[in-house]
């Protein structure tokens, strides 16, 4: 098993993920290109993590203040190399709430 790392809005975390899980979706995500594969992106570390929400995550999101850090705890074999950025991954398959762990709520600042 792997551990690694999601971010996505507080709200998102607290009404959705942590009840039903991570569901792989398509279409673009920041500096992501398209995706026909739906895809759940994740970050090899915390650092890099919080790298992705200051450098495009914020940018997506305007209107959001909170975000959160997840842990997200995947089979290897599920994993794949995303060639975009870094330190980033994508899973296909769906990750059940008992794979995922808040680590911190993160203030992304005043929204814009």
């Amino acid at each position: 098993m792997a551990v690694l790392y999601h971010m996505t809005p507080y709200e998102t975390w607290l009404h959705e993920i942590r009840k039903r899980g991570l569901v792989p979706k398509t279409g673009r995500r920041g500096i992501l290109a398209d995706s026909v594969e739906p895809r759940i992106y994740l970050f090899e570390d915390e650092a890099t993590a919080h790298d992705g929400l200051e450098n495009w995550l914020l940018d997506e999101f305007p209107d959001v203040r909170w975000f959160a850090m997840v842990e997200v705890e995947v089979p290897d074999e599920w994993i794949q190399a995303d060639p975009e950025l870094a330190g980033s991954f994508y899973v296909t398959q769906a990750v059940p709430p008992a794979g995922l762990r808040l680590i911190r709520k993160i203030d992304g600042g005043e929204p814009t």
